[in-house]
């Protein structure tokens, strides 16, 4: 299993970290948490390098972590929608060949986004390990396919595991789904 999780991780590290050459110690025998563990803490260090956001750029990740539409993004910003792409675009160009699910993880895991955690009172949603599992890679930006690959298991499944993830965070979509991690407690920081 830790044999395949780091052919697979060989396969899409350059996808996740495209101007980093991997690292000896990947070819290290690690378990699976600490394979993720140094995954997270390249992509911490990777977005703590990368481009800053303009106060604008900000507040249209902001407004799209929360789950909202390109068409009430642009209303909240009070621009037009072609403006709010245009924006958009210049967003990918600082963070090229990244998701905008990563984009959004990113900044939320180096404090540069913030959520208000609900309180503790509230009970945490039910949330599986596998579902969990799930969560941690759509952060890191990868498909449905490429979670597929990661976790053995059939596409459908990786569907039916993002669908009651969503369900039980109250997500509105993928890219909605790291702050609702953050902010339910499910996810904690390292």
């Amino acid at each position: 299993m830790i044999r395949q999780m780091r052919e697979i991780l060989t396969d899409i590290r350059p996808r996740l970290m495209p101007d980093e050459t991997l690292a000896a110690d990947w070819a290290q025998p690690y378990t699976v948490e600490t394979i993720g563990h140094l995954l997270l803490k390249e992509v911490i260090e990777e977005a703590e390098k990368a481009a800053v956001f303009t106060d604008e750029e900000k507040e249209h990740l902001d407004l799209a972590s929360q789950g909202l539409p390109i068409a009430k993004i642009a209303d909240r910003q009070g621009i037009t929608d072609d403006v709010l792409k245009y924006h958009r675009q210049l967003i990918f160009q600082k963070r090229p060949n990244k998701p905008l699910t990563r984009i959004v993880f990113e900044e939320f895991i180096t404090g540069k986004l913030r959520y208000t955690p609900e309180d503790r009172s509230v009970p945490q949603p039910h949330v599986t390990e596998r579902q969990k599992d799930v969560a941690d890679l759509i952060c890191l930006g990868l498909s449905d396919k490429e979670i597929a690959a990661w976790l053995s298991i059939a596409d459908d499944t990786v569907k039916t595991h993002v669908n009651a993830l969503r369900s039980a965070l109250g997500a509105k979509n993928r890219i909605h789904v790291p702050r609702r991690m953050l902010e339910t407690r499910t996810y904690q920081m390292p």
